[in-house]
């Protein structure tokens, strides 16, 4: 069984006792936010990058977070010291609280926040040498734009699909037909020029921070940019493809369907540079 501490509202619970009223609005109704972290020599990797779409998540549903930034910045730093310096994949989850069994969020009494964190495990050294295989999801209505909201079932049958199927991933479209992303990942490919491209926030995608930091990366590696909403053939003439979440980082993709795709130089220079990126404030 995996290694896993909770901290719910600011106090340790043991993970096999920790529970949820059945009548908060999380539970009830999906009706919460949540981030993901990752932890990188012993602190919380582009925190403020992170806080800043945590707020802005709230913001989208009304949510008033239930403590001030420094307790929640403290709250982080307790959980990554309780494991000792190993680095973390750490998912905070901030639910509407207790209510009555209605879609009014206004009678809830008070948030809850929880926070989960567990040794980071990523994609095995072979995955990241030779790539991944990904899987093309029909159109879907695809997540609100630029932030979180739990309940997405959605997502979790494309990636369930693409797995049944033998996939690492599925790519996702929009209702348009447009590439939107993948199940739990930004989607970038790098043409015959070696311009970098990744689909716009117009797309419907999720603003993921790590896609951002490696935006920002791209940038200074003097690789051309650009953002857009595309089509399958556009990415049917890519060179180069990879995906990016905050656990993965950038993970090589060799083949889409059935056709296969180079593990190229490119991505691995971004690759690199990502492995010594500084833990900097990125625009959100």
């Amino acid at each position: 069984m995996e290694t896993l501490k909770l901290m719910m509202d600011g106090q340790p619970v043991a993970v096999e006792q920790a529970t949820i009223p059945v009548m908060d609005h999380g539970f009830l109704f999906g009706d919460c936010i949540y981030e993901v972290l990752r932890s990188r020599n012993g602190q919380p990797f582009l925190w403020a990058t992170h806080l800043k779409r945590l707020h802005y998540s709230a913001s989208q549903i009304d949510l008033e977070l239930p403590c001030s930034d420094d307790v929640l910045r403290a709250e982080f730093q307790t959980m990554i010291d309780a494991f000792e310096g190993q680095d973390l994949q750490m998912r905070f989850i901030v639910t509407r609280g207790v209510g009555p069994l209605s879609h009014e969020p206004g009678q809830c009494i008070k948030p809850c926040r929880i926070l989960i964190a567990r040794p980071l495990t990523k994609p095995s050294g072979h995955q990241y040498a030779k790539g991944v295989a990904l899987y093309r999801e029909e159109a879907t209505n695809p997540m609100e734009k630029g932030h979180i909201k739990s309940g997405n079932v959605k997502m979790v049958l494309a990636l369930h699909r693409a797995q049944q199927l033998g996939f690492y991933e599925a790519i996702r479209l929009n209702p348009q037909g447009k590439i939107a992303e993948c199940a739990t990942s930004n989607l970038f490919w790098f043409d015959a020029a070696g311009v970098l491209h990744t689909p716009s926030v117009e797309a419907g995608i999720l603003k993921g921070v790590t896609r951002e930091l490696v935006l920002y990366l791209a940038v200074q590696a003097g690789f051309p940019l650009q953002e857009g909403l595309y089509t399958w053939s556009d990415l049917q003439q890519a060179s180069e493809v990879f995906i990016t979440s905050t656990s993965r980082g950038i993970l090589p993709v060799s083949r889409i369907g059935n056709q296969i795709y180079a593990v190229g130089s490119n991505t691995q220079t971004l690759m690199d540079r990502l492995e010594r990126a500084p833990d900097i404030e990125l625009d959100f």
